[in-house]
């Protein structure tokens, strides 16, 4: 059993063919007629040029990842300008005194719904949601909510009608926020909002 096994193994052996690619390699570079100072200055060298391809992909994947964070932190700022004109907080929406001209009438909701340029989707919302004083009980953001706010309290701050018109949106499990999404929400508010004597439905 033994000699047979034996006899297997010799002829798999001397069927196989010594890969001498990287032997072949070394040759043609001239590596393998060096003499031994060369061969230790050459691997010096290998050695130095191996660490500083190292050092280099550091510094390049360094500078994705401080990429990354410039490109996020830009695009928090971009999206926190669409929702309240400010590229950080809330703007006016988060203070008790008189808001920037335009956002304390209704009458821009007419003209685009644009401040300094831009469709603000706070704004956007409370030209949906928010009734002009005497007509709360035209319940514009739902036909079973009345808002105690109206549009002549603007003029002195737009952070507690905007807290009153949020409290009223759905809340929604935290997630990534992509193009997408912010898409299919347009589409869905579109899709939801119906108008009855020039006022807009949710």
């Amino acid at each position: 059993m033994l000699e047979v096994g034996w006899e297997q193994w010799a002829e798999t052996k001397s069927a196989l063919t010594a890969d001498t690619t990287f032997q072949e390699k070394l040759a043609k570079a001239g590596f393998t007629t060096l003499t031994q100072p060369k061969k230790l200055y050459a691997r010096s060298l290998l050695e130095r040029m191996v660490s500083e391809a190292e050092e280099i992909n550091k510094l390049l994947e360094e500078a994705e990842r401080s990429s990354i964070d410039k490109v996020s932190a830009q695009i928090k700022t971009d999206l926190n300008t669409a929702v309240y004109g400010d590229a950080n907080g809330k703007g006016d929406y988060g203070k008790s005194t008189a808001p920037h001209n335009d956002r304390k009438t209704m009458s821009k909701c007419d003209d685009s719904g644009k401040i300094a340029g831009s469709a603000e989707l706070a704004y956007t919302i409370l030209c949906d949601c928010l009734p002009a004083a005497g007509q709360a009980a035209i319940q514009p953001c739902a036909k079973d909510i009345s808002l105690t706010h109206h549009w002549d309290e603007a003029a002195n701050g737009l952070v507690e009608i905007r807290r009153e018109v949020r409290s009223y949106c759905p809340s929604t499990p935290a997630k990534r926020t992509t193009a997408a999404a912010i898409h299919e929400a347009i589409n869905d508010v579109e899709a939801l909002k119906t108008l009855k004597a020039d006022v807009g439905y949710l």
